[in-house]
């Protein structure tokens, strides 16, 4: 990044390769490299108004692509990774749901079976066992989540919500569910 700018850049935006590096502490550290996705803030790149968090980013003008991509440490712990999935279906479910999207039971199933495959095969997370295991079927959650919001803004918002789960006090409940 350091040298694009220095050479003064040539594109308006620039893909990122990303690698995901998770817990150190796992007896198997995972990572894998995603999709090219995230873009360079450089000139005239915005957002669409949507409350979604991975909502691409658009930009006018040609778009270059970096060659060396950017470590991102993803998760803390197992507790950290499935509570993100559930915070970004929500926001996915609500994008979704402001674009007037329906849900289709088929639908949903296919694209949960086709993120992990995607990931636990093809990222290449079968090589860190239960580790690997565990973030692929994570990442096929938030397919069914974001699509569980989705099926529940369409049907109607509950009146009210209870602010903890059973077993979780006010004191755990900010520290991923641990005292």
């Amino acid at each position: 990044v350091a040298e694009l700018l220095a050479k003064g850049p040539t594109a308006n935006a620039y893909h990122v390769p990303q690698k995901n590096v998770l817990p150190n502490h796992w007896p198997r550290p995972v990572h894998f490299w995603t999709s090219q996705k995230r873009l360079l803030n450089l000139r005239d790149v915005h957002w669409d108004d949507s409350n979604w968090i991975h909502v691409p980013a658009l930009h006018s003008g040609r778009a270059g692509r970096l060659d060396n991509g950017l470590k991102h440490h993803s998760y803390d712990s197992m507790m950290h990774l499935l509570r993100k999935q559930l915070y970004y279906g929500e926001s996915g479910g609500m994008h979704f749901h402001g674009q007037g999207k329906a849900v289709s039971l088929p639908g949903v199933w296919l694209r949960m079976m086709a993120t992990f495959v995607k990931h636990y095969i093809f990222k290449g997370l079968f090589r860190f066992g239960f580790g690997g295991f565990s973030v692929a079927t994570a990442f096929a959650f938030y397919v069914f989540a974001k699509y569980a919001f989705l099926w529940e803004y369409n049907s109607g918002r509950a009146e009210s919500e209870r602010s903890l789960v059973p077993g979780e006090n006010t004191r755990s409940a900010g520290t991923g569910g641990r005292s």
